[in-house]
């Protein structure tokens, strides 16, 4: 939850100090990314985490309009971990990588399920 996140400030010390015992132990039994880069729009974000690319190298420069996705040549990473290791892999939330064609679709990119919806943004009670 947020209380696990060092940056926010505790509502109940006003310290920005939290403790965060689970990030802690993930850190030291594996690796600590502290440089990182984003785009300012949220699908190249997403399009680099789906296929370990640059999102210039998928053609995600900002987001993508209706009839924008990533290329089917791109494996994804749920693709990649079936096809490795076995795991199945369940899509829930947001897509926003494309939904014109059906290839595009998280369940045509390794996911088993997809429970959300694939455009930019829509709530979960009035799917607008």
């Amino acid at each position: 939850g947020w209380k696990d996140v060092s940056w926010r400030k505790d509502p109940l010390t006003n310290s920005h100090h939290i403790a965060t015992p689970h990030m802690n132990e993930l850190k030291q039994q594996g690796i600590l990314l502290d440089q990182f880069y984003t785009p300012k729009d949220c699908a190249p974000s997403r399009a680099s985490m789906m296929t370990g690319r640059w999102p210039f190298q998928v053609g995600y420069y900002g987001n993508p309009g209706d009839d924008g996705g990533v290329p089917e040549h791109f494996e994804f990473l749920p693709q990649m971990l079936y096809r490795r290791y076995g795991f199945l892999c369940h899509h829930i939330g947001k897509w926003h990588l494309g939904f014109r064609k059906d290839v595009w679709t998280p369940t045509e990119r390794g996911f088993l399920t997809s429970v959300g919806f694939y455009h930019w943004g829509e709530d979960y009670e009035s799917h607008l």
